[in-house]
């Protein structure tokens, strides 16, 4: 039977290729972008106008870090309720500032550090410093502190690391005037190098190292002492925490697929046992259901059985 139907040419689906390609064509040679002048290769390795910017916790400001209209990375804040105009709050003609925090909605925490020099330089203001959002009240702390955090329920205290002969130890230290307190550490284990502090400032996480092995310990608000979740080299560690909220959730970075993207989850800490004890009552008790279990099940499907049959 003969098709009296429309004819529809067959190199159709040819002519849109053709087509398509022509206006690609067009696109990649088009005289008005040939013209326009190559990115200078400066332009690659100069810093975001904008570091890094954080809210303070009541929202009425916004503090960030910007290197706009200067050599330096400078500190400035913004008024988000009035005119929204920003000023300059912190700032160094030799050294840049890195990373800073809200102590509360009257002051700033920050660190200063020179990325332009040379490893082993050493300038006129490093370490931290503390600073009223208005630019005023500036402090600059002793070299020998680290901020470690910054506690929610403290509005005038943080948790910094005081060093000493190598070592490290977690103060309380007054951000009106600079004193240093000591912090209940419950007795960590040695050589620890990171702490994770809970929002009322306990801690509750510790990274040590031995040799070349590192190992991650908790201690949660119902346990004696601190037990180890993990241990193994840096490059090897399953994961790293990151952080603990209120209720005693630990969160964690963790690597997955080929790419080793890093990936935010939580600890479940009901599937791992904390002692040999807990660990042989749970196998008894998955021991003593499956022993119940299977029989009576092998019996329904053998009693099943024929009847499907």
């Amino acid at each position: 039977m003969n098709n009296t139907g429309p004819c529809k040419p067959r190199g159709g689906r040819a002519v849109g290729w053709a087509v398509l390609i022509a206006l690609l064509g067009a696109l990649i040679h088009d005289p008005a972008r040939a013209a326009d002048p190559p990115v200078p290769i400066e332009r690659f390795f100069e810093r975001p106008a904008i570091v890094d910017l954080r809210l303070s916790p009541s929202g009425r400001q916004l503090a960030f870090t910007t290197s706009a209209k200067r050599q330096r990375v400078g500190l400035a804040v913004m008024d988000l309720t009035g005119s929204m105009a920003g000023r300059w709050v912190a700032g160094f003609p030799n050294v840049d500032i890195d990373g800073f925090q809200w102590v509360n909605d009257k002051q700033l925490i920050f660190d200063a550090y020179d990325y332009q020099a040379a490893s082993g330089d050493v300038h006129d203001a490093p370490g931290l410093h503390l600073i009223k959002a208005d630019g005023s009240d500036h402090l600059r702390l002793p070299l020998n502190l680290s901020l470690l955090a910054v506690v929610p329920s403290h509005e005038d205290e943080v948790i910094v690391g005081y060093w000493t002969a190598g070592r490290m130890t977690p103060v309380w230290m007054s951000t009106d005037s600079g004193l240093l307190r000591d912090l209940d550490l419950r007795a960590p284990p040695s050589n620890v190098e990171r702490w994770w502090f809970d929002p009322q400032g306990v801690p509750r996480a510790v990274m040590s190292k031995q040799g070349k092995q590192v190992s991650v310990h908790w201690r949660g608000a119902s346990d004696d002492g601190w037990r180890q979740l993990a241990e193994a080299t840096p490059e090897e560690l399953s994961f790293v925490p990151k952080a603990v909220d209120a209720k005693g959730v630990l969160y964690l970075t963790q690597r997955h697929g080929a790419g080793r993207w890093r990936a935010l989850s939580r600890y479940a800490f009901a599937l791992f046992a904390a002692s040999l004890e807990q660990a042989l009552v749970c196998r008894f008790c998955v021991g003593l259901a499956l022993a119940g279990i299977y029989p009576l099940g092998m019996k329904l499907v053998v009693g099943w059985a024929p009847e499907r049959s």
